[in-house]
C-alpha cells in the first residue's frame, strides 16, 4: 500500500489504527483561542518599540507616532540662506535617530558638500543625495518655520504629511526618539 493511499484510508505510519480525528469540545476550543489571545497580548505589550517624539517648549510632547523596524520617516523643509529645499530621512535604531539620507538641491551655505564616512554621495538632478554615514542622535532641534520662510513637513512611515508649518508655525520643537 503507498503512502498516499494511506493518507487517503486515514492511517498513519506503520500501525494501521486511525488518528483521533475528534473535535475539540468547545471549552477546550476556548482554552486554546484564550491562551493564543493572551499570548499575542502579553507579547506585544512586553515587546519593546520604537516612537518618535516631538516636544515643545515646556516639555510637553506635541505630537509622536510609532516607528517599526525598516521603516523610515522624513523632515523637509526651505534652507534659510540657499531658498532650496532639503529633505532628512531618519530611521530609528535602538531608541536614537539616525540620519539615513539627506537630500540638497545646493551644496552652498553650510548644506553637505561631500559624502558622509562611511556613506555615498549621488547627483540625481535636481537631487544631490547624501546616504548613510550612520549619524546618531540622541535629539535634534527643529525651529518650525511658517508658510514663507521653513515651510517645515513631516512625512510619517505611512506617507502621510503633517504641515508643521500650519501647527507649530514660530515654534521650537524636539525631536527624539524613545524605545518603549
Amino acid at each position: 500500500m503507498t503512502l498516499k493511499e494511506r493518507f487517503r484510508e486515514g492511517r498513519f505510519g506503520p500501525r494501521s489504527g486511525r488518528m483521533n480525528s475528534a473535535p475539540l469540545s468547545f471549552n477546550r476550543r476556548r482554552f486554546l483561542w484564550g491562551g493564543i489571545l493572551g499570548l499575542s497580548f502579553l507579547f506585544c505589550c512586553l515587546c519593546p518599540s520604537n516612537r518618535v517624539e516631538f516636544v515643545g517648549e515646556d516639555g510637553r510632547v506635541v505630537l509622536s507616532f510609532p516607528v517599526y523596524p525598516g521603516e523610515s520617516f522624513s523632515t523637509e523643509y526651505i534652507h534659510s540662506v540657499q531658498l532650496c529645499p532639503v529633505v532628512d530621512v531618519y530611521r530609528v535604531v535602538g531608541g536614537a535617530l539616525r540620519l539615513w539620507e539627506e537630500r540638497t538641491q545646493s551644496t552652498n551655505a553650510g548644506l553637505p558638500t561631500e559624502a558622509p564616512r562611511n556613506g555615498r554621495f549621488l547627483y540625481q538632478a535636481p537631487w544631490y543625495r547624501y546616504i548613510g554615514g550612520g549619524r546618531a542622535f540622541d535629539s535634534i532641534r527643529l525651529r518650525v518655520g511658517d508658510g514663507e520662510m521653513g515651510r517645515n513637513v513631516l512625512t510619517l512611515p505611512s506617507g502621510r504629511q503633517v504641515r508643521l508649518y500650519e501647527r507649530f508655525a514660530g515654534r521650537l520643537l524636539t525631536l527624539r526618539a524613545r524605545l518603549r
